[in-house]
């Protein structure tokens, strides 16, 4: 069935959104910040970009904001993951990390069947398996650098899977509004340590351009949401494997190997099931 001009107009917002996103990513694994500097700017500049669209049903508003100590442990752990998979950008490249990252969407089905008590289908067994089968791949297990960034990697995808399972149980209370105020203001709090890490000028711009990509692709999906399904919008974030890897080749001048790009189809088609799957199947695995 052909989509319709409203749908048409949400994929092309989350295909921006993800575009964005992948700008973001690719800063910030180029950049010479120290890593909590670059968590600071990525939550902070993002909370300013997106403070008219939080404010728009006014201050009272968020103040009203139900599960306000689950919000806080959200946004602490959307945190730390951030600043995880930072640290794993030195030792891996933008491109494998941004892959490995899936592993986070593979866990919430995990955490949701250990904490949320939700049933796991054969299907999306399969759909984690491969994926995890993806990331076998992307890693070089003889090379003993990329054995250490793999296991911040995976440490990353852990608190990430962890971040989604939270926020899936509070954007079934809060509106987009409260939502975003919580991870983002939460986040830049507590990060703002890396204000005072030293930031070399140098960097200090595309640390900045690095938080406004992101905002802006928040922005984006938020809209996007509002135009197109759930299940549609999961599909077409994949997309930011496809532009860091544009990105990689044109700006870092790096070809992805073979192994990756095996690594690439495998993670895409789990990340693609986890969303196709029926409702009933796919539990908590999609946001």
């Amino acid at each position: 069935m052909a989509l319709g001009r409203r749908d048409l107009l949400g994929g092309v917002l989350v295909v921006l959104a993800s575009l964005g996103f992948s700008i973001g990513s690719f800063i910030a694994g180029s950049s010479d910040g120290h890593p909590l500097a670059i968590v600071f700017f990525n939550r902070v500049v993002a909370f300013v970009i997106l403070l008219p669209y939080m404010l728009s049903k006014g201050a009272g508003h968020l103040a009203r904001a139900p599960l306000k100590g689950l919000s806080l442990s959200r946004g602490i752990l959307g945190m730390v993951g951030i600043l995880v998979t930072v640290i794993t950008m030195h030792f891996l490249p933008v491109l494998d990390v941004v892959l490995l990252e899936r592993l986070s969407v593979f866990m919430v089905p995990l955490f949701a069947l250990l904490f949320l008590k939700s049933r796991i289908s054969r299907g999306m067994v399969f759909a984690v398996g491969m994926g995890f089968l993806g990331v076998w791949f992307v890693v070089n297990p003889h090379d003993e650098l990329l054995r250490l960034g793999a296991l911040f990697g995976v440490l990353a995808a852990l608190f990430n899977g962890l971040n989604l399972t939270i926020s899936k149980q509070l954007s079934k209370v809060q509106s987009g509004q409260q939502y975003l105020f919580y991870l983002f203001g939460v986040g830049g709090l507590v990060s703002l340590p890396g204000l005072f890490m030293g930031v070399p000028k140098t960097a200090l711009f595309w640390l900045i351009l690095m938080g406004i990509a992101k905002g802006a692709g928040q922005l984006m999906l938020v809209s996007g949401l509002r135009r197109t399904s759930v299940t549609r919008a999961s599909v077409l974030l994949n997309m930011d494997l496809f532009f860091v890897t544009l990105f990689s080749l044109l700006f870092a001048h790096v070809r992805p190997t073979q192994e990756v790009l095996v690594g690439l189809i495998l993670i895409s088609a789990a990340s693609v099931a986890t969303v196709i799957l029926p409702r009933r199947e796919r539990a908590l695995a999609v946001e």
